[in-house]
């Protein structure tokens, strides 16, 4: 469960390492070699590593942390994490590796251009607010290799992920946002993948990790293209206005709420020149039953998934920190399952969803009607925030949703 958070980072920072492993500055980390020895180490250890993760943050040779935010300062604080390259690893051939990948796969060649920034109006696109998704046939990798001594390495990185936000920001991402820094300080070389959310969910993080290190290896993989998966995904018209419809009805006995201000949740203190710091805040609660024994009572009260309940109950965390009665928080929902070619395609396949909760009712009745959200939202997934932002009246940089919910399916041993 995630508070007070926008549903994804700016940008992400992906570490080049064996298994996860936070590291402080100074701190030593695990080195990689690309052979095939190494990479069977790796991939068993992230297996292992993974049974206790959710799957949206599941590693796989890969470390994802945010970097700064679009609406903080350039100065803002923020947490690095590190990995080592091994020192055999051929720097040219590595970066040939991510050459390889780039074209086998069209959303590291995919970039975004405002339709009003277009000198000719584009058949079938009315809308000037809108923004064009664009596949090029070639695009060279935006790599860097920054050699500095160990006393300006923080500061020379720093530097980079700020030029690479400012240029895909100011550009509106008309160039593929995504970049490769290798950064030397005479003793250690460290690999840093940058890319942001609108080209990437969690599984095409590792999708896009383990088939570098195919390449690396002379094995280039072959993966279906993004824009098959989007032709399976994107709906038709009348399925986008069903999804207007049915989310006009849900939410117009919500859009009038007066609902208190958010308060922190953090429970830190900072001071108004600083600013806030957003930071994942996790915590584990163990199951005291069998999960069997919670799948039967979730049926005995007229639901077929723990997932209804455990989204009731969050709801209802929520709605007890302003005193409402009534809160539309988001869901998040993987595209992946629609169809198993798309699972097998590098791609941002998440969906945001509305749920509105309302604490009226008995246990029951509470639970029945999330369970029917919960349905109902996965066929009308498709839903543009823009829409959401109107139908609940939420004034342009104010936030849409106090929080976000994700469940997942853990495996067991």
């Amino acid at each position: 469960m995630v508070l007070n958070r926008p549903d994804r980072p700016n940008h992400a920072v992906v570490a080049f390492i064996a298994a996860p492993q936070v590291a402080q500055t100074g701190d030593a980390v695990p080195t990689i070699l690309l052979n095939d020895t190494a990479i069977g180490i790796a991939r068993a250890a992230i297996r292992e590593a993974s049974i206790t993760l959710p799957d949206h943050m599941k590693p796989s040779t890969f470390i994802v942390v945010p970097s700064i935010p679009k609406t903080q300062s350039a100065k803002a604080n923020r947490r690095a994490l590190q990995a080592l390259l091994h020192s055999d690893i051929d720097i040219d051939k590595l970066k040939q590796a991510w050459a390889t990948v780039c074209r086998g796969n069209e959303v590291l060649r995919t970039c975004f251009i405002p339709v009003a920034a277009l000198q000719k109006p584009i058949h079938g696109c009315e809308n000037d607010s809108g923004i064009l998704q664009v596949m090029l046939e070639q695009h060279e990798v935006d790599w860097e290799y920054i050699e500095c001594k160990s006393k300006s390495y923080q500061q020379n990185l720093h530097r980079r992920i700020v030029a690479l936000q400012d240029r895909h920001q100011s550009s509106y991402f008309q160039n593929p946002p995504w970049a490769i820094t290798i950064m030397d300080d005479f003793q250690e070389r460290t690999m840093i993948f940058s890319i942001h959310h609108v080209l990437y969910d969690g599984t095409s993080l590792g999708y896009i990790m383990n088939d570098v290190c195919c390449a690396y290896g002379a094995d280039a993989r072959n993966r279906p293209q993004l824009r098959n998966a989007l032709s399976l995904l994107l709906p038709s018209k009348k399925a986008s206005l069903d999804a207007q419809e049915f989310w006009e009805q849900e939410l117009s006995d919500y859009a009038d709420f007066d609902v208190p201000s958010w308060p922190d949740l953090t429970g830190e203190r900072t001071s108004p020149e600083r600013g806030n710091i957003r930071r994942f805040i996790t915590e584990t609660v163990p199951l005291s039953v069998p999960t069997a024994q919670l799948e039967a009572k979730t049926a005995e009260l007229g639901v077929s998934s723990v997932a209804s309940v455990v989204r009731a109950a969050f709801g209802h965390v929520l709605l007890s920190y302003p005193g409402s009665s009534g809160v539309v928080f988001a869901e998040t929902l993987s595209d992946r399952v629609l169809d198993a070619d798309v699972d097998r395609t590098i791609g941002p396949f998440i969906s945001v969803v509305p749920m509105p909760m309302s604490s009226n009712g008995t246990v029951r009745e509470v639970l029945a009607e999330q369970h029917r959200l919960s349905t109902k939202a996965k066929k009308h997934r498709h839903i543009h925030a823009q829409v959401i932002r109107k139908l609940l009246k939420k004034e342009r940089g104010e936030s849409l949703y106090p929080a976000l919910y994700l469940h997942s399916m853990l495996p067991t041993k």
